[in-house]
């Protein structure tokens, strides 16, 4: 429910709006876990498949799109932002993100535009635990040394 201008709400095309909550049969088929919006919208299934729709830099879905790129990912938790840039964490802590890049908030060095995830290089050796995405930023959270030795010191 709601605007439908960029064909947000996955009903096949853009359109003014709609006042009642619509069903997505093209997401019937399995479960979907969690639900994302923002300048596009996003749902994660329960068998780890991300799906999008609307417009972004992915291009124009108006109807629920696997990511094709991300299917090999274990996907643990995944941001959208009213800008339009993304983020994803996977459950080993790496950050992916994809959007636009105006301002460098991908994290990539660079203000390139990204149409799919793509791994963030700066945070190889870091564990990422939690994300958030604002208009055109992304924050993440998370440990700057491995798992195990981080258990050593919160246990002194």
């Amino acid at each position: 429910m709601g605007s439908n201008t960029k064909g947000q709400l996955g009903t096949g095309g853009p359109s003014h709006g709609c006042a009642l909550p619509i069903f997505i049969e093209e997401l019937s088929f399995t479960r979907m876990i969690k639900v994302r919006a923002g300048f596009f919208s996003a749902s994660l299934s329960a068998d780890g498949q991300l799906y999008v729709w609307g417009q972004g830099s992915f291009g124009e879905f108006y109807t629920p799109h696997r990511v094709k790129s991300a299917k090999s990912l274990d996907i643990l938790d995944f941001q959208v932002s009213r800008g339009g840039c993304a983020a994803l964490l996977t459950r080993a802590g790496k950050l992916y993100t994809w959007g636009p890049n105006d301002n460098g908030q991908l994290g990539h060095g660079d203000f390139q535009m990204r149409a799919t995830p793509a791994r963030v290089k700066a945070l190889e050796s870091k564990r990422v635990t939690t994300i958030a995405v604002g208009e055109e930023f992304i924050i993440c959270l998370g440990l700057s040394m491995p798992q195990k030795e981080y258990g050593k010191f919160a246990r002194q």
